[in-house]
């Protein structure tokens, strides 16, 4: 599809108490599903890890993405109701599913 056309697609989003807006997304090569938190503050797409996770749940590893590029800039934000850290990353985003996805590259 050429990038000046418009495109929909259909998102679940999880309404956490009209304060953050969650969905699953695919990051990476292959593409790990993961839920994503839609800042609506922020240019940016956080995404926490599988070490705040753990290994059974649906965090972000980027060890195992093979287009996952790390930063030197480490990422630090302080909220009213508490704080996170890390590091930023570029990798392929994938948002909705099936043929109607739209493919954010790097």
């Amino acid at each position: 599809m050429p990038e000046h056309e418009d495109q929909t697609i259909c998102l679940d989003l999880k309404n956490e108490f009209d304060m953050a807006y969650m969905a699953d997304i695919h990051i990476g090569n292959p593409p790990q599903k993961i839920i994503a938190l839609f800042d609506t503050g922020s240019s940016n797409l956080w995404v926490l890890n599988s070490k705040v996770f753990g290994e059974l749940e649906s965090g972000y590893n980027e060890t195992q993405s093979s287009t996952a590029v790390k930063f030197d800039q480490a990422a630090a934000v302080e909220f009213g109701s508490g704080s996170l850290a890390g590091h930023f990353f570029s990798d392929d985003v994938w948002v909705g599913e099936g043929e109607s996805a739209i493919h954010i590259k790097d």
